[in-house]
Parts: structure tokens; sequence; C-alpha cells
């Protein structure tokens, strides 16, 4: 029989970008907008009954102009993740 747990989850989103480059984004077409810069940060931290996980994702938006890819502009960035977890697995006696 297999048993579900419920798991403690916390999620935090810090984002800095250039605001005066999200307003213009949506009035001009991908070869007359202002190029973005700023960071974005996501932190994932998961505990459980042993078990435990945390990730630091980071987005640096380097400030170039954006490429077309459909109906997609994309912005050249960096993403770094960093983290460490670990898990106790334990053996159910009879």
């Amino acid at each position: 029989m297999r048993t579900l747990r419920r798991y403690q989850l916390g999620f935090c989103v810090s984002l800095s970008v250039a605001a005066a480059g999200v307003v213009y984004a949506r009035q001009a077409p991908a070869s007359q907008l202002l190029p973005w810069a700023g960071w974005a940060r996501c932190q994932v931290n998961v505990q459980g009954p042993g078990y435990s996980d945390q990730q630091t994702h980071t987005w640096i938006v380097t400030g170039g102009s954006p490429r077309v890819e459909g109906a997609f502009r994309i912005f050249p960035a960096t993403w770094n993740v960093v983290g460490a977890g670990s898990l106790q697995k334990t053996t159910a006696t009879s």
C-alpha cells in the first residue's frame, strides 16, 4: 500500500528588468526594440520526510537586441542554477 505524503514547497521569485523595454516591446517591431537588461532569480526549497532540495536559478539579460522566432522575441541572456539536496531512504519493518 502506498501512502501519500504532503511536502512543503517554498517558492520565491525576484525580478528586475528594465521597465521601459516592457512597455515599448508591445508597441514596436523587434527591429526597433530597446535592449533589455536586468536579472531574474527563482529560489525553490522543498522539504519532506527524509527529503530536501534547494535550487537557485538566475537569468541575466545581457542587454543585446532580440531575435525573432515566430511570435517570440528572444533576448540574449545567461542562465545559471546551483543547488543541493538529500534523500534518506527508510526500510519498512514488518
